[in-house]
């Protein structure tokens, strides 16, 4: 009995630690209820992926977290202020596609103020994702349809997905 007690004490602990060394900000979160989206296209260097289906199409939504590549948490007016000096970030919908794109503007030297930018999507379970990432995983979740998706540096999470699926890392 001792002994089960010292190893949930250590997984408790352990968990504690990974979960106070989560840097990312919740940076923004945009509805999706009423854009009837039917295709995903994200795009981003050096974050993660996520789409997630749900039944109610009303939860349909983008969030997008942010963190400093080698640093503290970071106050969201300093992440604005590296956005708008260093990266291009779009969101849109337009004819039922929600196109969600993040990456350094072009010839910028960002040195040590380096973002990791994220998409954790919440979308309706029958679409079609075209997904790539440079260095961040890509994690699908409750999902029908085709799916296309690279990332060239993490790790492929894929759970009760059907359809077509043709991914890489």
């Amino acid at each position: 009995m001792m002994k089960k007690l010292m190893i949930l004490s250590v997984f408790l602990c352990c968990g504690l630690l990974l979960k106070a060394q989560d840097k990312s900000t919740l940076y923004l979160t945009k509805p999706l209820a009423n854009a009837s989206i039917r295709t995903v296209q994200a795009e981003t260097s050096g974050g993660s992926l996520s789409v997630i289906g749900v039944s109610d199409e009303g939860q349909a939504r983008i969030e997008v977290y942010v963190n400093a590549n080698n640093g503290p948490r970071l106050p969201k007016d300093e992440i604005e202020e590296r956005l708008k000096s260093s990266y291009q970030l779009s969101i849109s919908t337009d004819n039922n596609q929600l196109t969600a794109i993040a990456r350094p503007k072009p010839d910028l030297r960002i040195g040590n103020k380096g973002l990791s930018i994220s998409f954790k999507i919440y979308a309706p379970v029958n679409i079609a994702t075209k997904l790539n990432t440079n260095g961040g995983g890509i994690h699908l979740e409750n999902l029908t349809g085709d799916q296309q998706f690279h990332t060239s540096g993490g790790g492929l999470h894929i759970e009760k997905v059907s359809g077509q699926i043709k991914g890489n890392t």
